[in-house]
């Protein structure tokens, strides 16, 4: 039978406050190295003024205002919690491969928006949580890092929430996903990601763009299990990018049962054939 409820989160913790206007850069400045990581910055927690006061289970990640014009800048996140409330993180969701960003907000320019994650994760009362990056460029400039945590469910039995995230086709080397050629009036080629070590429950995307001369183009991206003859694809999702070297991704999180030793694979079809992104995948479980 199913559920006549929905559920709803009364509890919210927003890096970006009411009140404050749409921007170009909007959050926690982080500072990435070049192809390895920087140091973390609190986006929410004590010392951010922004402390997280009861159990969450959704965590929602914008990253933006990392791409510079006329430069190669693929971009990659990594966040820490500490579930004691300071400042000493452990790694928790490795790897997100996310740009070169677009803008969060601006009138002058489309697409904006940055690029998005939601994670189903629980996270305790009193956590910190951070924000550390990595660029392949020489180009050190900040850019911006984002969060949202929401709890008290108002019917958590219609609620999942998981432990830890395991990244699938991220390079740290490049600071990219799996290298992909996009197809235009037909689908590309699935390429091959890895394989998943654990159960998944939900999955995620990220998109990297490496290039000083991006075009303007929508994409597809399928991302499917298995081997060919019995490949299910669990999710079609979307990004844009454009001449200004920006790239921007909505949240693109889906339900899907995975199970540990899965082959999971992508592929991309683009309105502007022979595009080259890089993608990766995260398993919630």
């Amino acid at each position: 039978m199913l559920s006549p409820y929905v559920n709803e989160f009364l509890y919210e913790v927003n890096r970006i406050t009411d009140g404050t206007q749409p921007a170009g850069g909007q959050g926690v400045s982080v500072t990435p190295a070049q192809n390895a990581f920087g140091t973390y910055a609190q986006i929410l927690g004590t010392a951010s003024s922004l402390p997280i006061d009861f159990d969450c289970y959704e965590l929602e990640i914008l990253v933006n205002n990392s791409a510079i014009t006329g430069t190669a800048r693929d971009t990659m996140v990594t966040i820490g919690f500490d579930e004691a409330g300071g400042t000493t993180y452990t790694d928790k969701i490795l790897h997100l491969v996310c740009g070169p960003t677009s803008l969060a907000a601006d009138s002058g320019e489309w697409p904006a928006g940055g690029v998005t994650f939601k994670f189903p994760l629980r996270i305790k009362a009193g956590t910190s949580i951070a924000a550390k990056a990595s660029v392949n460029s020489a180009t050190l400039t900040a850019f911006q890092v984002s969060a949202i945590v929401r709890g008290k469910p108002t019917h958590p039995e219609l609620i999942w929430a998981g432990s830890g995230v395991e990244t699938i086709g991220a390079s740290t080397g490049t600071s990219a996903g799996t290298g992909i050629t996009s197809g235009g009036a037909d689908e590309g080629a699935y390429t091959l990601l890895g394989s998943s070590t654990k159960r998944y429950r939900y999955m995620e995307l990220g998109v990297g763009y490496n290039s000083a001369g991006m075009f303007y183009s929508a994409n597809w991206v399928d991302i499917g299990i298995d081997a060919a003859s019995t490949r299910r694809v669990i999710r079609n999702a979307d990004f844009r990018t454009d001449t200004n070297e920006t790239l921007t991704k909505r949240v693109a999180l889906t339900p899907a049962n995975v199970p540990a030793g899965s082959a999971i694979y992508a592929r991309v079809q683009s309105t502007t054939a022979s595009q080259t992104p890089s993608i990766a995948v995260y398993g919630v479980y």
